[in-house]
């Protein structure tokens, strides 16, 4: 409980954590399983949360369902959580590029490739790179 008093997890990240404690995994199953049937603990809400944390730190789409399905939550629950945010991702990706490199356009085709790389380690797909370079222009 002491785990999810801090913030929200994934069944998966709660096995992982309480395994390096040495607990059963047969004890880890039925607390899991217990801890679910009191809504103590959601894959929705963690999903949420997990997205709103890591959209307010920078990153995109891609990237944050990737760490989603690797935290062990189901595609449809990523798209859930993601479609909140579907509308503003553009207006994320420029936030983050003038944040990294300021207002300035891109001078040169080496400056260019180096913040599309940025964004696209952030998260952010092609689509949304290549409307940043147009309000550039």
């Amino acid at each position: 409980m002491r785990l999810l008093a801090r913030r929200e997890h994934s069944c998966k990240e709660l096995n992982y954590k309480l395994t390096q404690r040495g607990f059963l995994p047969a004890e880890i199953e039925l607390t899991l399983s217990a801890l679910i049937k009191s809504k103590a603990l959601s894959h929705e809400r963690f999903a949420h949360s997990y997205v709103y944390a890591r959209v307010s730190k920078g990153f995109g789409p891609v990237r944050i369902a990737n760490e989603l399905r690797e935290r062990g939550i189901a595609d449809d629950l990523i798209v859930s959580a993601l479609s909140e945010y579907q509308h503003d991702w553009l207006a994320y990706a420029k936030r983050v590029d003038v944040k990294r490199f300021g207002q300035q356009s891109p001078q040169d085709k080496l400056e260019h490739y180096k913040r599309s790389q940025f964004l696209s380690y952030r998260g952010f797909d092609s689509e949304d790179i290549k409307q940043v370079w147009k309000c550039h222009e």
